[in-house]
């Protein structure tokens, strides 16, 4: 009787270690993911203060509200009306950083008006909902607007990169409703990504001791407190990609062979959501997110200014 009574105590202590190690578990879990979803929506871009004076490009500064009547701060410089580019900045960065005033100088080189802006959230735009590109689509349909409106321009390009190329790409597959005398004569697309919380959960694999599998085991969470914190489905994007939606310009879309941030597969799956008037480019010069125009620079505008022009000539 005392051995039963032994073991009927062992096995009790065994089952309240299982029961401990479970509840563990499950916190780690609960935190790790509470953590991932409250990273991913931390803005925290510097404005740095320099604009497209330093190459003595003359600028007007812009504000124009989104029809949540959130104030977005741009800049215009004109040059050719016949043919205007819209600039669309990456996460966590903003119209101001040199990447992007070193872009807007290589565009108005060549003879393109610009129009450059901060979304909701970055530089000197208020603040908004933070969707990863799916809501912010309405930020670049008010700038289309704004444009068409106070500047008489109905014929745009769109250059994006990271968030800014995913909002252009989802822009392109939406078929919003914009004046019929607004065209959209291509779209050019540098590494967008195709899954946000698939980022998110390589970015987990980066930052903690757990290997990519286990990180991917937390994607369930990421969904579930992104969506109780922020009001936001992550697979909304992805969903977007996969419709079978038809595009509304031809776009040209640039993927990065290193490139660690947004692997290639996300640019080249969203070349194929985007069908057959979408070509992909990959480069190879290039290690980290954001390496192709800076590194390849002359490749680079040669690329999109080849696409642009065989697109107007097309318009014509």
């Amino acid at each position: 009787m005392l051995g039963l009574g032994f073991q009927h105590v062992k096995l009790k202590f065994k089952y309240k270690i299982i029961l401990f190690n479970l509840l563990l578990i499950f916190i780690i879990y609960v935190f790790l993911s509470i953590f991932a979803s409250i990273q991913a929506f931390k803005i925290n871009d510097e404005i740095s203060g320099l604009n497209p004076n330093i190459y003595e490009i003359e600028y007007e500064e812009i504000f124009f509200n989104n029809n949540n009547n959130t104030k977005l701060s741009g800049w215009w410089v004109e040059n050719n009306k016949d043919k205007t580019v819209i600039l669309l900045h990456g996460l966590r960065s903003n119209k101001s950083e040199k990447y992007y005033i070193d872009l807007l100088k290589e565009f108005h080189e060549l003879d393109y008006s610009i129009f450059t802006f901060d979304f909701r959230n970055h530089g000197s735009s208020e603040q908004g909902k933070f969707t990863f590109g799916y809501d912010e689509v309405d930020d670049l349909v008010s700038a289309l607007k704004y444009l068409n409106k106070h500047k008489e321009i109905n014929n745009f390009a769109i250059w994006g990169f990271s968030y800014g190329a995913t909002t252009a790409s989802i822009f392109n597959l939406s078929n919003t409703n914009l004046n019929k005398e607004v065209k959209i004569f291509g779209v050019i697309a540098d590494t967008p990504y195709y899954d946000p919380l698939e980022v998110l959960t390589d970015e987990v694999s980066k930052r903690t001791p757990l290997n990519p599998f286990f990180s991917g085991l937390l994607e369930p969470g990421i969904i579930f407190f992104s969506q109780i914190l922020y009001d936001l489905d992550l697979k909304n994007i992805k969903k977007i990609f996969d419709s079978n939606s038809v595009t509304i310009s031809p776009a040209l879309v640039f993927g990065c062979d290193k490139d660690i941030t947004v692997p290639k597969t996300h640019p080249m799956r969203v070349n194929e959501s985007l069908g057959h008037s979408s070509n992909y480019l990959e480069f190879k010069n290039c290690l980290n997110h954001g390496d192709a125009f800076i590194y390849n620079k002359e490749m680079y505008m040669n690329e999109i200014d080849n696409f642009l022009k065989k697109q107007l000539k097309h318009e014509q």
